[in-house]
């Protein structure tokens, strides 16, 4: 991912500056977050840029000197703090940059069309990993999965009597945390039944005896079963309990000769669709039957014929 990144930033930079070439303008395209973030800001010192910018002390000094050596920049000792530099735009920089806002302003234009006609979530993914990346790196995820491998893995069994409260336990947990419990929810909490004694099944994760997660996977006629109710105990997730759980739910699928499975959730819980994606489910504008949940806002279905095939 590292490499792809790298080698998408460096055809953006060719690019960009092929432009600023075309329009014979002497201006690197590396250093347009140091001297746009100065247009907009006015004057600052090396480390409110490093700060503002992310990136290092060392790399904003190497962008700085090389701006100086153009006269787009100048630097000058802070009179309260003499250790500090402040750096701002010369008078040729702020000519310059009247120059380049409006050759800016296309290359917007330019890139906000090719990320629409990819798809247009470039950017909020990027942000999002970054987000994430900031709560957790890489190194600590690795650690945190070779440790779950080595975990005892969970075993996987049907509906017992003696697991009806685990099912209401589970489902509350994770409900109760990113919603709010619907009517729809206390409807098939309340009575397994419903689930069991028209072709459905609940399947229970347990670990060292204890019941850590759950799943239901529902018949709704016409060879359609809809997945609903993964939940899985907290302190237990990033062990693969949810990928064997709803595994379970899709061979039972199988085994009733099924030819689609279906299930409703909601955008935010996108490690659960991240899974679902992984297991061939793929995402669609709606199913053929009305969901009965206002939080369900997201619909995918795995064509099991399809499959077959």
């Amino acid at each position: 991912m590292s490499s792809r990144l790298k080698r998408l930033s460096e055809k953006f930079f060719q690019d960009v500056q092929e432009i600023y070439e075309m329009h014979d303008i002497d201006f690197e395209s590396k250093w347009f977050p140091i001297f746009h973030l100065l247009m907009i800001e006015g004057t600052l010192s090396v480390t409110e840029i490093a700060s503002q910018l992310g990136i290092t002390h060392p790399a904003v000094n190497l962008t700085v000197k090389e701006l100086e050596k153009k006269r787009l920049v100048a630097s000058a000792a802070d009179k309260r703090d003499g250790r500090k530099r402040l750096i701002s735009l010369t008078a040729k920089g702020k000519r310059l940059a009247e120059n380049l806002e409006p050759i800016w302003q296309d290359i917007r234009a330019a890139v906000d069309h090719l990320i629409e006609e990819a798809g247009g979530k470039f950017l909020q993914e990027i942000e999002s990993i970054e987000e994430k990346y900031s709560s957790k790196s890489v190194r600590q995820r690795m650690l945190e999965i070779k440790a779950a491998n080595k975990a005892p893995r969970a075993e996987i069994v049907p509906f017992a009597p003696e697991y009806k409260a685990d099912f209401v336990r589970l489902n509350k947990a994770w409900i109760e945390k990113f919603f709010k419990m619907e009517e729809a929810d206390l409807r098939i909490l309340e009575n397994t039944d419903a689930i069991l004694n028209v072709g459905g099944a609940i399947f229970f994760a347990k670990i060292d005896g204890k019941v850590v997660g759950t799943c239901a996977i529902l018949n709704m006629g016409n060879g359609v079963f809809e997945l609903a109710k993964m939940g899985v105990d907290e302190s237990y997730q990033g062990r693969g309990i949810g990928r064997d759980l709803v595994t379970a739910c899709i061979d039972y699928a199988k085994r009733c000769k099924a030819s689609l499975v279906t299930l409703e959730t909601n955008s935010s819980l996108k490690a659960a669709i991240a899974l679902y994606k992984k297991l061939g489910f793929v995402q669609v504008d709606k199913l053929d039957h009305e969901t009965e949940y206002d939080r369900a806002d997201t619909f995918m279905r795995l064509d099991l014929a399809a499959a077959v095939r």
